[in-house]
């Protein structure tokens, strides 16, 4: 068996979405919470499991909405400002070639050169990152 870690550390937003036959909890958010992940959360950050989420676009000239690739929820993180990070986790043990699947979606609402910066780590028994960070 292999232990595998996903590390996620998401400036605006994160869905995971995960195959029956892993033992992720709340893979899909379903609960309505992010009961079975581990969360930090700076003072002003936000973490949850949300229905939809709907922002400005860049320079405030509309609003762009965002909901779940599947189900009814998806993990919502937001920062509370610059060089703050909001991050969730959790440690679970798949079959030798299972498959995981999970939809990611970063949105910054920036432009270059104030583009806010997102992570995404899947790491292996070994400390192997296997999802290269975006």
């Amino acid at each position: 068996m292999k232990i595998g870690k996903i590390l996620l550390v998401l400036v605006v937003c994160a869905l995971m979405t995960a195959p029956v036959f892993a033992n992720i909890t709340n893979g899909g958010f379903e609960t309505g919470n992010l009961n079975g992940w581990s969360t930090t959360i700076p003072t002003d950050g936000f973490a949850g499991a949300v229905t939809s989420h709907s922002d400005l676009t860049s320079f405030g000239t509309g609003t762009t909405s965002w909901g779940p690739t599947e189900g009814q929820y998806f993990a919502l993180l937001k920062p509370d400002g610059p060089g703050n990070y909001t991050q969730m986790w959790q440690t679970f043990t798949v079959g030798d070639n299972t498959p995981l699947s999970f939809d990611y979606f970063w949105d910054s609402q920036d432009f270059k050169s104030f583009n806010d910066t997102a992570t995404g780590w899947l790491i292996g028994p070994t400390g192997t990152v296997t999802l290269d960070p975006v």
